[in-house]
């Protein structure tokens, strides 16, 4: 699996050390999907594993802590282009033996599976009622 800050390529990833050439600077990272990457074509052999991910995650870490980052998990309608080891939501837990393997605490792996998402979700509805209120 590979992410860039819009749309990039794998191989533009692996010759640079920050893998989203612009993240350091904006305040937002965004992650984009590339199915590319975790398919053998002729333009990129190269599949995607748990490890990689987690390279990812370590990346995003490292540009805005653990308290700002959250994988996606939409397993619906992508075919066989998943990361081998999280074909599906059965596979989280390589994933979490992986960041465990690396060093992270507990409280960072939660942050990173989904309490960075809940309260980012509870923000939202926050600032949702404000503009309400305001109409």
């Amino acid at each position: 699996m590979a992410f860039s800050q819009t749309s990039g390529s794998y191989e533009a990833l692996q010759k640079k050390p920050a893998y989203w050439p612009a993240a350091s600077s904006s305040p937002t990272v965004r992650w984009t999907y590339h199915t590319g990457c975790t398919r053998k074509t002729s333009a990129s052999p190269i599949f995607a594993n748990v490890q990689k991910v987690a390279d990812h995650i370590d990346h995003v870490v490292q540009l805005a802590g653990t308290g700002h980052v959250g994988p996606g998990s939409d397993f619906d309608g992508v075919g066989d282009s998943l990361p081998a080891g999280l074909k599906d939501v059965s596979g989280y837990p390589n994933l979490i033996a992986g960041l465990l393997k690396r060093g992270y605490s507990e409280k960072d792996i939660e942050k990173i599976c989904y309490k960075n998402l809940f309260r980012v979700r509870e923000e939202v509805e926050k600032v949702s009622k404000k503009m309400k209120r305001k109409g």
